[in-house]
């Protein structure tokens, strides 16, 4: 098992990928920096086209949260009008990511933004800093994280070696 130091190390360098997906999500700093996290809200829409309609109805005052509730594709954020909670832009996908960390608080994509799940229209409602918790705050999360990571890679593993041994041929 990873010692509590060993993470701090790890992470300290920026390289949390190295332990896995479950740690790098989860990151609130990278390269001794703090990762922000966003609240935000977005509508999503099959084509481009309905996308733009809705952007023309947004920036003419449209209420955000009704239009997602009435329009958006989203079936998870729809309900909530949008909602996403707060989220880091590591967490997003990169066109996603990309267009979020341009706008201000109150601030609407001026147009849709395409990702494989559809064409978004987002609305940042507030960003803040993650404030680093204390060790002792977060010791035993970390310690359950890295165990996750370490069922993910011991899985991932074992799925490899099934696939190989399928394909191999003794002779």
């Amino acid at each position: 098992m990873i010692s509590i130091p060993k993470i701090l190390s790890i992470t300290a360098l920026g390289a949390t990928l190295i332990v896995g997906p479950v740690f790098a999500q989860n990151a609130v700093i990278v390269n001794g920096k703090p990762i922000p996290k966003a609240q935000l809200d977005k509508l999503v829409q099959k084509t481009g086209q309905d996308a733009k309609a809705i952007t023309a109805q947004l920036k003419a005052g449209a209420n955000f949260a009704e239009l997602a509730k009435a329009k958006s594709k989203d079936p998870g954020s729809a309900p909530t009008g949008g909602d996403l909670g707060w989220v880091s832009e590591k967490s997003l996908v990169p066109e996603f990511s990309k267009a979020m960390v341009q706008l201000k608080k109150g601030q609407i994509t001026d147009k849709p933004v395409k990702t494989q799940f559809g064409w978004h229209i987002i609305k940042m409602d507030d960003m803040r800093d993650v404030k680093t918790p204390p060790m002792e705050e977060i010791k035993d999360q970390l310690k359950q994280m890295i165990a996750s990571d370490q069922n993910w890679q011991k899985a991932k593993f074992a799925e490899m070696m099934q696939k190989l041994r399928a394909k191999a041929r003794i002779q």
